[in-house]
């Protein structure tokens, strides 16, 4: 598995990017027109017009990381609707200076080193940390106390067409007073172009999701 990447996970200079964007479009001398414009764009080609996405198409080729034109477009719009990143992760610890390779491969969550686990923490080469995130923060009540309801994520998780789940995923995001974890949901929406990545990408968010909603809906029985 030497020299394989994920896109946005597994590579804390594609990590840093993506904060470092972030900061640019929410930050104390945010760019407000340029996050306002990625707010109304409905498609990464959309997305791809407004010119300070450029910043972070600078910031990933500048480092040589492998990421495509659609993945960083779709993230840009997806940095603008996130207000505050929820749970910054952890950086990976792997060197950035791995050579680019020619394909942008996922490392199986069994086939992390041990070495990752070694002191009780989760595999971060894995999916599998990223989906926990993600689901733990659909389970959490928003300001006004509300919760993003199992059937809206069911109908989130159902969708096999990127462009409505991308759509979908903005209003819940709305709905979480655009507050999420920043890395976790730009990286499943990255496996979720990918229809040989969806299913385990689904499968690793509901688990996690259902089981912690469970004691509420247990109470509505």
């Amino acid at each position: 598995m030497t020299g394989t990447r994920f896109a946005w996970w597994g590579d804390d200079e594609a990590t840093k990017a993506l904060c470092a964007f972030h900061r640019e479009l929410n930050g104390e001398t945010a760019d407000k027109a340029g996050r306002a414009a990625l707010r109304r764009a409905r498609t990464p080609q959309e997305a791809a017009l407004v010119p300070v996405v450029g910043v972070l198409r600078r910031a990933i080729r500048d480092k040589q990381i492998k990421i495509s034109d659609d993945d960083i477009d779709t993230a840009a719009i997806l940095v603008a609707e996130i207000g505050t990143d929820w749970q910054q992760p952890q950086m990976t610890g792997r060197a950035s200076t791995d050579a680019p390779t020619e394909e942008i491969a996922d490392i199986p969550d069994e086939a992390a080193p041990s070495s990752n686990l070694a002191h009780g923490g989760p595999d971060r080469r894995g999916f599998s940390h990223l989906a926990r995130c993600f689901a733990e923060r659909l389970a959490v009540p928003n300001s006004n106390g509300k919760p993003a309801s199992p059937e809206r994520v069911r109908l989130l998780l159902s969708t096999e067409d990127a462009a409505e789940f991308l759509r979908l995923l903005r209003a819940l995001l709305d709905l979480l007073d655009r507050t999420a974890p920043l890395t976790a949901v730009i990286e499943t929406t990255r496996r979720w172009s990918r229809q040989g990545q969806r299913a385990e990408t689904r499968a690793a968010i509901a688990r996690p999701y259902y089981e912690l909603v469970a004691p509420a809906l247990l109470k509505k029985e």
